[in-house]
């Protein structure tokens, strides 16, 4: 019955040989094609068939001494002139890091130098404020002093003008405006104060006598 179903064993377990076992694998593979058995036969192979390697060094070195003087000559030139090229990239390098240093110090020095002149300006500004608050106040007590000793000078010769006044034309009082007007003569004042005491208006002869003295002087 189950006579039509077709069984395949890969695997031969029936020799231990990897060569002996590939062989009957590859022909029954010519009578009957199956992708599992070309899978096995394909790793049997790479088992007993590994790729090579190749030594690149060996290889080098075997070439190396296949070379003529001429052509090894040329080879050292041409490592040389390869080492140079990195020794220059190596040097461009070095000296463009070492320029953006320098570059990166310089303005850092700059921002510094910058920080400490805004500083020193502005101590200098407070110091000149501090001065110019400091003789502000100096003028302004030296001004109240001197107005100070002019008006008691003022006050002074107020007193001696008018005990002159009073002792010259025998007055035991002196009016205020009249008081006023000699210490500051003006000449509306005097018009106003002559037609006030004028004797023909009824006014102090002596009072007159005031007012035209110091209108005169």
């Amino acid at each position: 019955m189950f006579n039509g179903l077709h069984v395949d064993r890969t695997e031969d377990i029936s020799t231990n040989n990897l060569s002996r076992k590939l062989k009957k694998l590859k022909k029954k593979q010519q009578l009957n094609f199956l992708d599992e058995r070309e899978n096995e036969i394909k790793r049997l192979e790479e088992i007993l068939n590994p790729p090579k390697t190749y030594n690149k060094k060996k290889k080098k070195k075997n070439k190396e001494k296949n070379m003529t003087d001429e052509e090894l000559l040329d080879k050292a030139i041409n490592d040389n002139k390869y080492l140079e090229e990195i020794f220059k990239k190596d040097e461009e390098e070095r000296l463009k890091k070492e320029k953006k240093e320098q570059e990166r110090q310089r303005k850092r020095r700059e921002e510094q130098e910058r920080i400490e002149r805004e500083k020193e300006k502005e101590r200098y500004l407070k110091e000149k404020e501090r001065t110019e608050r400091e003789e502000r106040k100096r003028r302004e007590r030296e001004k109240r002093k001197r107005k100070e000793k002019e008006e008691k000078e003022r006050r002074e010769r107020k007193l001696i003008t008018l005990c002159e006044i009073k002792e010259k034309f025998k007055l035991s009082h002196i009016p205020k405006d009249i008081e006023q007007f000699v210490f500051k003569p003006d000449r509306k004042e005097y018009k106003k104060l002559s037609l006030k005491y004028h004797p023909d208006k009824g006014g102090n002869a002596d009072h007159f006598k005031i007012l035209n003295d110091y209108m005169n002087i």
